[in-house]
């Protein structure tokens, strides 16, 4: 027999996201929630969902983020200096495919530990990890 376990990504993209993520938590669907750092939201999602894994059996992970693909929603990196991994505007750039034969490993790792970190400090318990848009096949 399998088990099937299903996974909700881009919890703190929006406050409309992490709503609709609790919702599917809450009626027992979604058992893993992928975690943003870097977006507005993210803090909003700490307030709805943190908690969550508490009363639901559910997992939390930091969805590693070095992308903004949104037009009108954009970010950037939650530590500083690592403007390898940023636009000339500051922000992620929109497709991972723009850090081919520009990233800076180490800045990209110290991305990722400031990005679990803010996520520890907002209180969620971070079990794993996954990446968004792909970045990591780059």
């Amino acid at each position: 027999m399998l088990t099937l376990y299903p996974r909700a990504d881009d919890a703190g993209s929006s406050k409309s996201a992490n709503r609709a993520i609790a919702e599917c938590v809450k009626a027992g669907i979604i058992k893993n929630v992928s975690v943003m750092a870097p977006p507005a939201a993210c803090e909003d999602a700490a307030e709805v969902l943190k908690d969550l894994d508490k009363d639901h059996d559910v997992c939390f992970g930091l969805h590693v983020t070095l992308t903004s693909e949104w037009d009108a929603i954009k970010w950037g990196p939650v530590s500083k200096d690592v403007a390898g991994l940023v636009t000339e505007q500051g922000y992620f750039p929109a497709e991972s495919q723009w850090h081919i034969g520009c990233v800076v490993i180490k800045e990209a790792l110290k991305e990722c530990k400031a990005q679990l970190s803010k996520l520890r400090d907002l209180g969620f318990r971070i079990t794993y990890l996954d990446e968004h848009m792909g970045v990591a096949y780059y």
